[in-house]
């Protein structure tokens, strides 16, 4: 039997120690003998320990080194100044409704903008737009307003490509950084028999949507809309020739007496219920105030003049340049569509009367209210 010299190792209380111990004692395992059961107990001993050190030690490393996640701020985009309720820019003017005008046909198209502002948005963002008013049956692209008889279709840009479409749309696009002026286009339409006064232009309700961004939704209103006036009239025969009968003393025995009595008419055309008002003027003396046209150039008739009647009521010449209403304008009345306006031309006498021939020449105004 070999005699060795008894391994020893003084016992520590940190791990690094006890690793150099156990690694002492390993060596010592080469030599034959009984302190190799003292080893092996020796080396279990020290192995638990080793393990705690090293779980410890793995413990420690990942509380150093536990990954963390950052997290990028969202991007914003809006119409406007932001708030839920804008303004939209938009130039217009009064619209006068042609007399021809028919349903579904524009008469008046304005003019505006709103500024798109977008910041730190990195994915495509999708735009919902709606017109907050009933489609018209006649066109579902055209809404009806406050105003009968007339609507509006709205127009805008596309943020990405800068195409106007038609609204209502839903788009997708990938937004500029800063801020974009889009096109605002309301166009109004002849949907009916329509009325008058302030317009006012349908809101459109805007929807922005997209995985950078806070859902956001505003509403697009105009400051103010046109004002529609009454629709117009056409005259349909702006020219007419009336042709009295002959006529003699036995039938004007005094002055004042009226004869040859002939109707005539004047053709209009209104686009819709319109108040009409007519007044006369004296040609061949424009001064004329009265209610009987002098004798124009041609005429060799003496004592005898020409009357024009409304229902039996002559009517009194002036200047067309006063107001509706006044003391030579004749109210006829609401018109709507084609329609005649009814007259009477007749001589009458004025003083002693002088065969030959008369003529006589009077033109007149319209006014629509």
């Amino acid at each position: 039997m070999s005699r060795h010299k008894r391994l020893s190792c003084a016992p520590r209380n940190d791990a690094q120690h006890e690793l150099i111990c156990y690694q002492f004692k390993m060596d010592s395992m080469i030599y034959p003998g009984k302190i190799g059961r003292r080893v092996n107990l020796a080396f279990a001993r020290v192995t638990i320990t080793a393990k705690r050190a090293v779980i410890l030690m793995l413990a420690i490393v990942g509380a150093c080194y536990l990954p963390t996640t950052a997290y990028a701020a969202k991007g914003t985009i809006y119409f406007g100044n932001g708030a839920s309720v804008i303004e939209a820019s938009v130039a217009s003017s009064a619209v006068k409704i042609p007399a021809n005008a028919v349903p579904g046909q524009v008469v008046a198209r304005f003019g505006g903008n709103v500024i798109l502002t977008s910041s730190n948005v990195t994915c495509p963002i999708t735009l919902s737009e709606t017109v907050d008013s009933t489609p018209w049956s006649g066109n579902p692209s055209i809404f009806l307003t406050n105003v009968p008889g007339i609507g509006a279709q709205i127009e805008m840009s596309d943020p990405g490509s800068q195409i106007v479409s038609v609204l209502p749309q839903k788009t997708a696009f990938t937004p500029k950084e800063g801020q974009t002026n889009i096109n605002f286009f309301p166009d109004i339409y002849v949907t009916g028999p329509n009325g008058s006064g302030p317009l006012a232009i349908p809101a459109v309700n805007v929807t922005f949507s997209g995985t950078c961004i806070d859902t956001t939704t505003q509403r697009i209103v105009a400051p103010s809309g046109p004002s529609i006036q009454p629709g117009t009239c056409n005259v349909t025969n702006s020219s007419v020739s009336v042709v009295l009968p002959r006529a003699s003393q036995a039938v004007m025995p005094n002055i004042g007496s009226i004869a040859g009595a002939t109707d005539f008419s004047l053709g209009l055309n209104c686009s819709s219920p319109t108040g009409v008002y007519i007044s006369l003027a004296d040609a061949s003396t424009p001064s004329n105030t009265s209610n009987i046209l002098t004798p124009g150039p041609g005429s060799t008739a003496n004592g005898v003049g020409i009357q024009i009647s409304s229902n039996s009521v002559p009517l009194t010449f002036g200047d067309p340049a006063g107001q509706p209403g006044g003391p030579n304008w004749l109210s006829l009345g609401t018109k709507s569509g084609a329609v005649t306006i009814p007259l009477t031309a007749a001589y009458i006498r004025t003083g002693n009367l002088g065969g030959g021939v008369l003529r006589a020449l009077a033109t007149f105004t319209m006014s629509y209210r």
